[in-house]
């Protein structure tokens, strides 16, 4: 036990280190998120809360069905964060027990294997479990909040967070190891990522068709039998050897919706755990040191497919210099063969779909709500291409990482490694941003004045946000990184996130005041003022120009300026 509390100890003075030597940037990054995770958990406390104290509320006008509705809330709670702790725990325990740096020191070191893995199994306990716990305790507060519980509700409620989050962390690891006793562990990786995209889609696409707007509506203005219908249809199915059908069955008793359940339950979370435990301890004894000698092997690929698809690329690209052409291929290159990218296009693809259903349920019943929800639509949508351009655009150059000195010292110019870098991204976010905004005005039967305005308007939005995303990605580059979504999160991914959203709103609101005019005309005809209008697309003409050559002007002069 002392060398896995040593091995514990030198990955939190670590971090104690990291911490100590913490510069502003990083600074200014853990207040920001800091802040931003402390609003989220009061805001979940505080709308769970309420959620419960109305559901047990006079006011809810059904007796008798609080306790149940609540009983299969908490159901679909734990059912879903059970999940997700076995998903997340195989991921993450991927890359601390097989991937992480430490790990051919640690395993070449005086320490036993299975020391090594006990350590590892509560980091990646604590990597994979942390959200979870930050958007569960505010839950299980708030509900205790509101059946005015103690100080031993709370105590048991953390106590009893241990070995739930310990059977999935189990589950998980013991599949991890059992996987990589015959898969490379870079190549298995790549697939777990992929796989966590297409669940984190589907996840995303399961509650958004739940409709949770229409319950509140269903309660208050539909009749009993109608509700208990409603109620049927959320029903969850709480089968008895689930760990989350237990951690229901404790809280209920807790709360007093059930009783004579507690200790029964509660034996069979820890008894659950501490077996899970010993049991893939025993089995990592055998196969995790083998596993992770061959699990960076690996085999020959065909590269015909390769060969084929990067030819492609070489003809698309024969207009560009040699240099330039070379380093748009590699890029392409790069993205195909990276999941943590390109699977990332199956999220993009459920997101833009969830959007779009979101504005076909929008009660925009006039032509005035039709063509206002329009306008409105569009800062919506450029806020969502803002967000995908911090994604892939602003890591472009960061992404070269410490071969950049290659290309510096190459015959490619910093203007025209840029300028290609910025060809390849424009294509493809144009592209989205007029599907959506193209998409949605169909959907809302917006007019041609809206439908055109907006059309226009995205396209100089989009060829904006992409060159202020390869510009700004110039003047903050982060060669130094792990992964991708690193660079997305740096100082320079707040302020280019920052900067995108001043440039959106000031869009909208220089657009108002023509679409202002244009509504009154539909009231006052001939109120219409196209002085007004000239003179908003003056200042927005001024203001992309700007907002497009600054950045880039910028980011070529400090690539130059850099030595390597």
């Amino acid at each position: 036990m002392k060398k896995i509390f040593l091995i514990w100890l030198i990955k939190l003075r670590s971090t104690y280190n990291d911490l100590k030597r913490m510069n502003r940037e990083k600074a200014f990054k853990l207040v920001l998120f800091s802040g931003a995770g402390l609003f989220f958990i009061i805001f979940v406390h505080y709308f769970f809360l309420k959620i419960v104290r109305y559901v047990l509320s006079p006011e809810f006008g059904i007796e008798l069905v609080g306790d149940v509705l609540i009983t299969q809330l908490l159901s679909m709670i734990n059912l879903t964060l059970f999940s997700v702790l076995v998903f997340s725990n195989i991921i993450a325990s991927l890359s601390t027990l097989y991937i992480s740096k430490d790990l051919d020191l640690l395993l070449s070191s005086p320490i036993k294997h299975s020391e090594v893995y006990v350590a590892k199994f509560f980091q990646s306990v604590v990597n994979s479990s942390y959200m979870v716990l930050v958007f569960g305790l505010p839950i299980y507060f708030a509900l205790g909040r509101a059946f005015g519980e103690g100080m031993k509700y709370y105590l048991v409620m953390v106590s009893m967070f241990i070995p739930f989050v310990i059977i999935p962390a189990s589950m998980g690891i013991l599949f991890t190891m059992l996987l990589m006793r015959f898969f490379p562990a870079k190549r298995t990786y790549q697939i777990f990522t992929f796989m966590g995209m297409i669940f984190a889609a589907g996840l995303i696409i399961f509650f958004r068709f739940l409709r949770p707007e229409t319950l509140y509506r269903d309660i208050t203005d539909t009749a009993q039998p109608v509700f208990f219908d409603l109620l049927e249809t959320m029903k969850v199915p709480q089968y008895q050897f689930l760990p989350s059908t237990w951690f229901t069955h404790v809280i209920n008793d807790m709360v007093g919706i059930e009783s004579n359940v507690f200790w029964p339950n509660i034996l069979l979370l820890v008894f659950s755990a501490v077996i899970s435990f010993v049991a893939v301890y025993c089995i990592a004894k055998r196969i995790y040191f083998s596993g992770f000698s061959q699990a960076f092997e690996s085999k020959k690929r065909g590269r015909q497919m390769d060969i084929f698809r990067f030819s492609v690329f070489d003809r698309s690209f024969r207009y560009f210099e040699t240099p330039q052409r070379a380093v748009l291929i590699k890029d392409l290159k790069t993205f195909f063969r990276d999941p943590t990218q390109w699977s990332q296009i199956f999220l993009l693809v459920s997101l833009i779909f969830i959007y779009l259903f979101s504005i076909q349920s929008i009660p925009a019943d006039t032509l005035f709500l039709k063509n206002l929800t329009s306008f409105l639509n569009l800062g919506l949508a450029g806020f969502i291409i803002s967000a995908l351009a911090v994604r892939f655009v602003f890591p472009t150059t960061s992404l070269e990482g410490d071969a950049y000195w290659i290309i510096f010292s190459s015959p490619l110019s910093v203007k025209k490694f840029l300028w290609g870098k910025f060809i390849v991204f424009v294509i493809p976010i144009i592209f989205l941003g007029e599907l959506l905004i193209v998409s949605s005005n169909f959907i809302l039967r917006a007019d041609f004045f809206f439908m055109m305005l907006s059309t226009i308007t995205m396209f100089v939005i989009s060829l904006t946000l992409t060159a202020m995303g390869v510009g700004l990605g110039a003047i903050y580059p982060r060669f130094k990184h792990e992964n991708s979504t690193e660079i997305a999160g740096s100082f320079g991914g707040i302020i280019y996130m920052i900067s995108s959203l001043i440039y959106v709103g000031m869009t909208a609101v220089i657009l108002a005041r023509p679409v202002y005019f244009y509504f009154m005309d539909k009231l006052y005809p001939g109120a219409f003022s196209w002085w007004s209008l000239l003179i908003s697309i003056t200042i927005l003409i001024l203001l992309n120009i700007f907002a497009f050559f600054f950045p880039m002007w910028r980011g070529v002069k400090n690539l130059e300026s850099m030595e390597f």
